[in-house]
């Protein structure tokens, strides 16, 4: 079960959900999102939106629905996007 200080975490990149059309087709942040997030969050939030998005990975079966329940994402997509996103915030 996901902890609600993890699922906290999550809803910061996961808000980007509601801005995409086919979360299918998400490749990764770009390079401005990613400066931006360096940029707007502070260094320990940083680090804890990282090691949520690593937690999620590590935990392929966690449902992440109820995090934002208003999206229609199913769980696997959400996961998808989640290791894109850490990807493209560690490489």
């Amino acid at each position: 079960m996901i902890s609600e200080s993890t699922a906290e975490l999550l809803r910061y990149p996961f808000y980007k959900l509601y801005h995409l059309d086919d979360v299918s087709s998400f490749n990764g942040l770009t390079e401005e999102e990613v400066a931006s997030f360096k940029k707007e969050y502070e260094t320990s939030l940083q680090s804890d939106i990282i090691n949520s998005l690593q937690w999620v990975t590590a935990h392929p079966a966690a449902d992440l629905t109820a995090i934002l329940p208003n999206l229609l994402c199913s769980n696997e997509d959400l996961h998808r996007f989640a290791d894109k996103v850490l990807k493209s915030l560690v490489s």
